[in-house]
This record gives structure tokens, sequence and C-alpha cells, in this order.
């Protein structure tokens, strides 16, 4: 018995304009397509392409399934095979030459493909890079050039007041016609809504200054449904590149983390401005650095998840331990550095771009945690980001996760930098202090990121352990 022709009604997916279209079927079989009189935007009309669907859709050479070149040949391989075929390369890609070094080209049919559209954002989520870097003496001067490449204006500027003296006049002269926004002194979520609402009608937001007025621009960006440009003016952690914004209390005490939707359209480190910045700055960014290690390998034990719900990646691993190397090689000398050099400029590399990519795409532990607990304490809350960060990468140690010679290795590292190595210095001795900071760090969300189940006892014992050490160095 012969199967009888079938029309159905339907649309084109070749571009955007979607035509109406009727298709005729017999079974599996299409055998032709022409537009739909009935449609009412585009009556009947339908372009050569659209009437070729039927050629299409049997053509001798569509892709039903992945192929796979083996020398000249390609093979049909299955979808497991080929998608970590596909993984291998790209991790040899960002080994070689950073994640930067992946793009997305997205056609037309992607606006037709929901799962395929979603698909590529996370996989770009997952990667975790900001879409433009640029480090080098000068990189400022690339700041009309990069919104323009964003988009274009209007632009708003949040700028803390140290950047605005030291780049007040070339950030006129690259974005004219920017609003400039001055930034308070602390990331606070009234701080933010008060930006977000002075920014007034504009299309991209731009930070620069220190890491608490980079995380107010992130902020005003996510109140705004914006992108954002960050232009870090110290190396003091690793904000630039990230995607989330650390919110603080007006005590300075941090309230929480928020998430922007993607990382920054670009981050212009300009090493000429970060080297005449005081040291201090660039030590702590070392600090928080040097948490990574240790961080992903407890998130690594405890099967915790990066900063897009994924497992942390090989080459994470292979990002920390780069940065690792070259901040314990090259870092007492880009300390004294007065130019930017070629260790100077490895250093802010390490410190701001390859940190920012191994904590996000790795995971963070008890070090990041204890910045909860310690930025809590009135006599630790003048201290920066990574100078907390460096004491709890060593409690972190005392904790478990190193032995005593690691744990003297990294003291000596941190004391050379000027970085604080112990409590007691700070006056923050007794039991109640450090069951308090034990407490609020352990109610941080990758607290259990760790080699073992700790309780407040373990991490008040450790902070004991380092000031007894301390009191025992001569």
């Amino acid at each position: 018995m012969s199967v009888a022709e079938v029309e159905h009604a339907t649309f084109c997916r070749i571009c955007n304009a979607a035509c109406g279209l009727i298709v005729t079927t017999r079974g599996e079989r299409v055998l032709r397509a022409r537009g739909d009189a009935d449609h009412p935007l585009s009556k009947g009309y339908s372009c050569p392409k659209g009437r070729a669907l039927p050629a299409f859709h049997h053509d001798r050479r569509r892709l039903d399934a992945p192929l796979l070149r083996r020398g000249a040949d390609l093979e049909p391989v299955g979808w497991d095979v080929a998608l970590d075929d596909l993984a291998g390369k790209i991790r040899q890609i960002e080994t070689d030459s950073g994640k930067s070094a992946v793009a997305s080209y997205q056609g037309t049919a992607v606006a037709f493909d929901t799962a395929g559209y979603w698909s590529i954002e996370a996989f770009f989520a997952a990667l975790g890079t900001p879409q433009r870097y640029v480090q080098g003496p000068g990189a400022i001067e690339r700041l009309g050039a990069e919104i323009e490449i964003a988009g274009g204006g209007p632009v708003a500027v949040i700028a803390d007041p140290v950047a605005q003296d030291l780049l007040g006049e070339t950030v006129a002269a690259q974005a004219p016609q920017a609003r400039i926004l001055a930034f308070g002194g602390e990331c606070t979520a009234g701080e933010i809504e008060a930006l977000a609402e002075r920014a007034g009608d504009v299309r991209l937001i731009v930070g620069i200054g220190g890491g608490k007025a980079i995380d107010t621009a992130k902020g005003v960006a996510i109140k705004r449904d914006l992108p954002v440009g960050i232009v870090p003016t110290i190396a003091s952690n690793d904000s630039p590149t990230s995607h989330i914004a650390v919110i603080y209390t007006p005590d300075h005490a941090v309230e929480g983390v928020w998430h922007m939707r993607a990382n920054p359209f670009f981050v212009l480190v300009d090493t000429a401005v970060i080297a005449g910045a005081p040291r201090r700055f660039l030590a702590a960014g070392i600090g928080d650095a040097m948490s990574k290690p240790y961080e992903l390998a407890g998130a690594l034990a405890a099967g915790g998840l990066n900063f897009f719900g994924g497992a942390p990646t090989e080459l994470t691993q292979a990002i920390v331990e780069r940065a690792s190397e070259i901040l314990l090689r090259d870092g007492p000398a880009a300390m004294t550095a007065t130019t930017p050099d070629e260790p100077f400029e490895r250093v802010v590399e390490a410190t701001i771009l390859l940190s920012g990519l191994a904590f996000e795409s790795g995971g963070l532990s008890i070090a990041h945690s204890m910045v909860r607990g310690l930025s809590r304490m009135p006599q630790l809350s003048h201290l920066l980001h990574g100078e907390m960060v460096a004491l709890g990468t060593l409690t972190q140690i005392a904790a478990g996760q190193g032995d005593d010679a690691e744990l003297d290795r990294l003291t000596a590292f941190f004391d050379s930098l000027g970085l604080p190595t112990d409590f007691r210095r700070f006056g923050v001795t007794d039991e109640a202090a450090f069951h308090d900071i034990a407490t609020a760090t352990l109610a941080a969300p990758y607290a259990g990121n760790f080699i073992k189940p700790l309780a407040a006892a373990d991490l008040v014992k450790s902070m004991h352990s380092l000031n007894a050490r301390a009191k025992s160095r001569p």
C-alpha cells in the first residue's frame, strides 16, 4: 500500500527571518518545501535556500554522527570519543596560549537551537576567562579602543581617588564623554545601589583602582545588567579578571559574594602604573595567589566544585603550579623592582591573571574562608585582602594541609615579603577571639573544601600554633 503525502505548516530555520513554509513529506522522506501563503508575515515568500531544505535534509554528506580525523580519513565515532578528543585539544590550546585563546563563532542556526545556545554559554562560563586581557606598560592607552570594541559608550567610570589622581587626564583623553563616579571607599550594597542610580543611561561600566573599587564597579554592572571593563592600579589581589564581587558591611566585614553573568569584557593591566604603587600591595597580591595550591588541593580532596559549578580541571592544576613557581622564584625581585622588568611582569601576571583563573576554575578552601572571620576582628580589619589570605593559608597548612617543613618554608617566604604570619602581633591571642574567627570561617560556602572535616576547635588550635611558632622564632 502506498504511503500518502502529508503537508506540514512550519517555518524556515536558515535565517532569522523565519519565513513560513509548507513542507510535504511521504513517510520519512521530505519531498518539497514552498512558501506558506497563509503566513501573516512572509505571505508565501521563500528564498531558494528555504525551498532547497529537502535536498539539505537528505544530502549524503549530511553529518548524523561525529567524525574524527585519523590520518587522512574521517572515521565515525561515538559522542564520548569525540568530546574527549575535543576536550584534549582545547586543554592543549589553553596550556600553550591561555584561556583567552579559545573563542566562539556562533552561526544563525544557534538562534533556533535552545540546547545548543545554552551549552555554548555553559562552556564559556566554565572556561572562566576575561574576554580581553592586556598587560604591559602603557596598557591604559588602549582604554578608548577597548571601549569601542565592547560596543562603545555611553560609559560610566567608577574610580577611587588615587586612580583619579593618577589616571584622570588619561581617562578623560581616552573616554572624553565618560561619566566619572567617585568610589566612596567601601564596597557595600548601599554604595553599589547609589552608584548604579547615578550611572544614568550607559552601556558599559569601567572600574579603575584597587580591589574594592573594582568590585564596586562589578556590583554596579550586576545591578544594571551591563558589561564591565577593569583597569587595576595595584596588583593586590586577583579580583580584576573574575566574575565575582565581594561585598562588605560598612564595618569592613565580608557580607557576601555577588556573581556577574560573565567575566569582565576587558582587563587592562598597566604595569607602569602598578610598578609605582607601594610594594605592600604587590606583597598582598602574592599572598593571595600563594593560597591557590593549597585551596585547589582542598577542593580536589573534597570533591568540591569551582565557581562555575564544574569540577576543577587539569588545566587549573597546571596554572597553579606555574603561578607558584613564578611567585617563589621572581617574587623577591619584583618587590625591589623600580620599573616593570621581566620578573615584575611575570609576578603581576601570576597575581592577577593566573591566580584569578585558578580560583574561579579550581575552587577555594579554608584560606579564603578565613577572610570571613578575620575581617570581623577590629584588630585585623585594616589588613588587605591578600594579607588576610596569607594568614588563612598558613592556618590551613597548620590544620593538616601540609607538614611542619612546608609551613616553615611558606612562613619564611611570607616574612621576607612583609606579610603577616601570626596573630600575636595584632593582639589576637585569646580563645574567644579565635573561636569567633573559626565559627565565621566554617560558615563560608567553600569551607568544606578540605582534606578532612574540620571543627571550630581544629582551626582554633591551628591559629594558636601560628602564635606559638612566632614566639619561638628568634
